[in-house]
């Protein structure tokens, strides 16, 4: 739980190199998006107000569904005193006042706040809040609570003869993809599935325990695990035969299977973890999409010059246990329809 999503952040005083001074009284505020589910503001989403006039939006393309409020609700705008904590929601931003001993206890309670109160809102509220930014106040000094550090950046500098190009290939591609490239299809699936997802985030790593199950099936599709060889050991093998050293595989790609069968990315996790464990996994998940893409594009040019073969994938049909599970689904709807 939050292993992926728990990053270094500071507190960057304003002004600049002020020292915060504790014990002393403090103020968080938590800034949520999309503000039209707090009221004072009209726009799509999925919250509509009682008996105001609106409009249901379908798009037949994509199958979302939005509702548009022609008045918006009035702006939130409710407190409660809570013991030693005096909270407010007004519009979209939420404050919680309150005294705390020492650096640390502010640090607790803006994460607690920070990680714990959207998913809380979000078993009530159909728009699924997400925190915009987080800051405060200690005693008369204003705070951002901000990254350490920013994020390599994944850009691309090219022409457009160079995107004409690859506009075509992909197309050149898709033509000569025959049935029995199954895998190969379904691993460009995994990982237009992981690129996708870090785009559409609140954040690149929002949902990145779903990213790195997706690299790890991408894996898991092109070099299938047998009764001899276990996941691992089929991936290794596999990757080897695209020509990448030993050293270059457990570092680059083995990772993403084992983070999907140990730390909360397959499997629910409650573990806390150290912070320097925790930064290296961030590491290795942060250059794992570049490295995956440039693996595809090597098996998919080897793939047209016949230089490697996959292991063929025959049987289409679910498995027996696949089919009993469809099968229960069915019945219980059948009875609760």
């Amino acid at each position: 739980m939050l292993a992926y999503q728990v990053r270094d952040r500071v507190l960057r005083t304003e002004p600049e190199g002020t020292k915060l001074r504790f014990p002393n009284d403090v103020e968080v505020a938590l800034h949520f998006t999309p503000a039209s589910a707090f009221g004072g503001v009209a726009k799509k989403g999925r919250t509509v107000g009682r008996q105001s006039e609106a409009t249901l939006r379908w798009d037949a393309n994509t199958g979302r569904q939005y509702v548009f409020s022609a008045t918006p609700l009035d702006p939130a705008d409710v407190a409660a005193q809570s013991g030693r904590y005096k909270v407010r929601f007004r519009a979209n931003v939420f404050t919680c006042q309150t005294r705390v001993d020492d650096r640390n206890g502010l640090q607790h309670l803006i994460e607690t706040l920070a990680y714990v109160l959207p998913p809380l809102l979000n078993v009530d509220m159909l728009d699924s809040v997400t925190l915009d930014r987080v800051g405060g106040s200690v005693g008369g000094t204003s705070f951002p609570w901000e990254l350490s550090r920013s994020l390599p950046g994944n850009f691309e500098v090219t022409t457009t003869d160079e995107q004409e190009q690859r506009l075509m290939g992909a197309w050149e591609r898709l033509t000569s993809i025959e049935d029995e490239d199954r895998r190969i299809v379904a691993a460009l699936q995994y990982f237009y599935v992981a690129c996708r997802l870090e785009r559409v985030g609140s954040s690149p790593w929002e949902f990145l325990p779903e990213i790195v199950l997706n690299l790890a099936k991408v894996l898991e599709a092109l070099f299938p695990p047998s009764s001899e060889q276990g996941t691992i050991d089929a991936a290794r093998q596999g990757l080897q035969q695209l020509g990448y050293p030993a050293d270059e595989v457990d570092r680059d790609f083995i990772p993403a299977i084992a983070l999907r069968n140990s730390l909360d990315a397959g499997h629910a996790s409650l573990a806390i973890f150290d912070a320097a464990d925790l930064a290296e996994v961030h590491t290795d998940c942060e250059r794992a999409e570049p490295t995956f893409r440039e693996m595809l594009r090597r098996l998919l040019a080897a793939a047209e010059s016949g230089t490697v073969s996959l292991e063929p994938f025959g049987n289409t049909e679910p498995s027996k246990d696949v089919l009993k599970v469809l099968e229960r689904i069915r019945t219980a709807n059948e009875r609760n329809p």
